[in-house]
């Protein structure tokens, strides 16, 4: 048997021609049909791959990529909204919002103390306003700690005498660890 190229033009003919060489031809002259699909499925997966690797700019824009981006960008601006920023340094000393409630414009959320800017806030009898006046010394003893003094300077007076002869005074104290708003306390005037 002489050897043929079963590739060639002319051994592809001589096999198509024979009758009885169906079964033989269709597994000569089929395997380079096999090869040829295999290699073009090879070269166009390659193709793709490296048309993919290659740009991968102009294949995100397909992939959804830019999509994602922008709405995670939206979101990110969105979020800002969110935050609550108090107007004063202070503490939280109530919270009236519940947990995934939505704001409601001019509705209180919680309510802040400022721990910054203390004061206290007393009565003086009408026949001792004499002895007080803006800027008057005081003493603050809370009734927590009354071993230690706290100094604070009259801040503001009242212009009306209620009727139960009393005026309302103010007055501003340091901030230290252990007063906190809304404690109850003994004023006397400093010496």
């Amino acid at each position: 048997m002489e050897d043929q190229n079963p590739f060639s033009q002319d051994s592809r003919q001589n096999q198509l021609r024979a009758p009885h060489q169906i079964g033989k031809t269709l597994k000569v002259t089929a395997l380079p049909t096999y090869l040829l699909a295999l290699t073009a499925i090879l070269l166009l997966g390659a193709f793709f791959v490296w048309g993919f690797l290659g740009t991968v700019s102009d294949k995100v824009y397909y992939s959804g990529y830019n999509t994602a981006k922008a709405s995670l960008q939206q979101l990110e601006h969105e979020l800002t909204y969110c935050t609550i920023t108090a107007p004063l340094t202070g503490a939280v000393s109530r919270i009236d919002a519940t947990l995934y409630s939505a704001a409601t414009p001019g509705v209180p959320l919680f309510y802040i103390v400022d721990t910054e800017h203390l004061k206290v806030c007393f009565d003086v009898l009408e026949n001792e306003l004499h002895k007080f006046g803006p800027g008057t010394k005081i003493l603050v003893y809370s009734v927590a700690y009354p071993a230690e003094a706290h100094e604070a300077y009259i801040s503001a007076i009242s212009p009306v005498v209620e009727k139960n002869g009393m005026v309302h005074m103010e007055a501003t104290l340091q901030p230290h660890p252990n007063l906190m708003p809304g404690m109850t306390a003994i004023v006397t005037k400093a010496q």
